[in-house]
């Protein structure tokens, strides 16, 4: 397999010019001859990755949730990523037509050519991390974006809203089986003891490598190259402190995780109903835990969500 990261080397036709762009800021590049020129280096990627290497191809990016905020074009945005996956063979081998559109809603990987067959919307496995409490997730926003002294009640009542979509894990899912995609919601909370998040995604999603009972990668070795007893080792990194006081009291605690679970509950019905064939729950341990099974949860919008937590934090100012 392949990993495919958020960002492109671009280098702007024949001059030494270096950037990184990443996909989602991209589809909304205003310059039309950039855009087109940067989208075309991912698909020669996503190509030549597919087809002429034989690799699965694992593109990760943390701007996906831009997909669920009210300020972008979410249709824009679910277009251009499908836009650039291996629709066809690269000239000269075998392929889907080439006037396949985004707008058959695919995405997906491939192999050679001459072996694999063309890259289908069957192929492609959205993969959405869920992480709860879901009140630490909205702390985790706050360690990331929050201002230096800043409390937490102040960032949740003041400068969450342009961060909220960083919480709508299953608004996302829901964005991608909408579209015809397979996803999976990935459970955090589940995973097994010392197994992180790639060597789940390895294991549970690809499927395509030796794993021990841990749900770990026989073999692997972290960027130390220094291997544990069974052959695995895990990172820890990107943790951080609280920015300010932690000010909110445990009644505004509770309250809050129980809007964002309540909120959360509100997506069950579609998901697991409605979009049943596409959708699944990986180490399910949290996610719709909480959902009462004789309660009708409203489906409720992001910024719906986001004003109950504002008023909850806003008694502490």
């Amino acid at each position: 397999s392949t990993l495919l990261s958020e960002t492109v080397h671009l280098q702007a036709n024949t001059s030494p010019e270096k950037a990184f762009m990443n996909l989602m800021i991209v589809a909304e590049e205003p310059n039309q001859k950039r855009r087109q020129h940067v989208l075309q280096l991912f698909r020669d990627v996503m190509k030549e990755a597919w087809y002429e290497n034989g690799y699965k191809i694992v593109y990760g990016s943390e701007e996906f949730d831009r997909l669920v905020h009210p300020i972008y074009n979410s249709t824009l945005l679910m277009e251009t990523l499908l836009d650039i996956l291996p629709w066809s063979a690269p000239s000269g081998g075998d392929g889907a037509n080439t006037n396949t559109t985004i707008h058959t809603t695919a995405t997906t990987t491939t192999t050679n050519a001459t072996q694999m067959p063309t890259f289908k919307l069957t192929d492609m496995e959205a993969v959405v991390v869920y992480r709860s409490p879901r009140i630490y997730h909205a702390r985790s926003v706050w360690h990331e974006a929050g201002k230096i002294n800043q409390t937490f009640s102040e960032f949740l009542s003041r400068g969450l809203q342009p961060h909220m979509h960083v919480l709508g894990a299953l608004p996302l899912a829901h964005a991608f089986v909408e579209r015809g995609i397979r996803t999976t919601v990935l459970d955090m909370t589940g995973l097994p003891p010392d197994t992180n998040l790639c060597h789940a995604v390895i294991c549970d999603v690809l499927r395509d490598v030796e794993c021990n009972n841990k749900t770990q990668v026989v073999g692997l070795v972290n960027d130390t190259t220094q291997e544990i007893a069974d052959g695995i080792s895990t990172l820890v990194f990107n943790q951080r402190s609280d920015n300010g006081p932690m000010d909110l009291t445990t009644q505004q605690w509770d309250r809050i995780e129980q809007v964002m679970q309540d909120f959360d509950c509100g997506w069950k019905e579609s998901l697991t109903g409605n979009f049943s064939s596409l959708f699944r729950t990986l180490y399910p341990r949290h996610v719709f835990a909480d959902c009462q099974p004789n309660v009708q949860y409203p489906l409720r919008s992001l910024s719906w969500m986001i004003a109950q937590v504002r008023a909850i934090a806003g008694e502490n100012t």
